[in-house]
């Protein structure tokens, strides 16, 4: 008879227990929650920090082209620069290729590295070829200097400069 006076008090006991349980487990969901959202933000941060940096890069290349382009003395000379009868232009490339398709692949590669270029067909013997051109001076020293600028990276051993005399 003692045992079913008792009995309610042990049913509340284990229902306590029970839930003592479930409160655990709920705290141990929050916690897990939490963490996820954590790693998620920081993952976010990662990808914005990330996005900053191409578009630093980005507004750089386009503060570089704006200057090549109003003439600049300290900036390597494009193509649209009028030259003068008789002087040469040092004009460095990266890569040649048969395929278009693999020169446009070559020069998505460059700009991957920050390295901008301009795909180049040129006839020889009677085949076209697909350069990528890298830059063209006015000046064998910051043509020579440009060329062993690029060299010196890993992914741009195989870089050569040619001179061409305007006409």
């Amino acid at each position: 008879m003692k045992i079913k006076s008792y009995l309610p008090f042990l049913m509340l006991i284990l229902l306590g227990a029970i839930q003592g349980e479930a409160s655990a487990n709920a705290i141990d969901d929050e916690i897990a929650a939490a963490t996820k959202a954590y790693e998620q933000a920081e993952a976010e941060a990662a990808k914005a920090e990330e996005k900053a940096k191409l578009t630093a890069a980005e507004a750089a290349a386009a503060t570089k082209a704006a200057k090549v382009a109003k003439g600049s003395k300290n900036q390597t000379h494009t193509s649209e620069s009028t030259p003068v009868v008789g002087q040469a232009r040092y004009f460095i490339y990266l890569s040649s290729d048969k395929s278009e398709a693999r020169a446009a692949f070559e020069q998505r590669r460059f700009a991957r590295h920050d390295i901008q270029t301009t795909i180049m067909p040129v006839t020889i013997d009677q085949h076209v070829w697909y350069r990528l051109l890298a830059s063209q001076h006015h000046n064998k020293a910051e043509a020579l200097a440009r060329l062993n600028s690029l060299k010196s990276t890993a992914w741009v051993k195989s870089a050569w400069m040619e001179v061409q005399r305007a006409k």
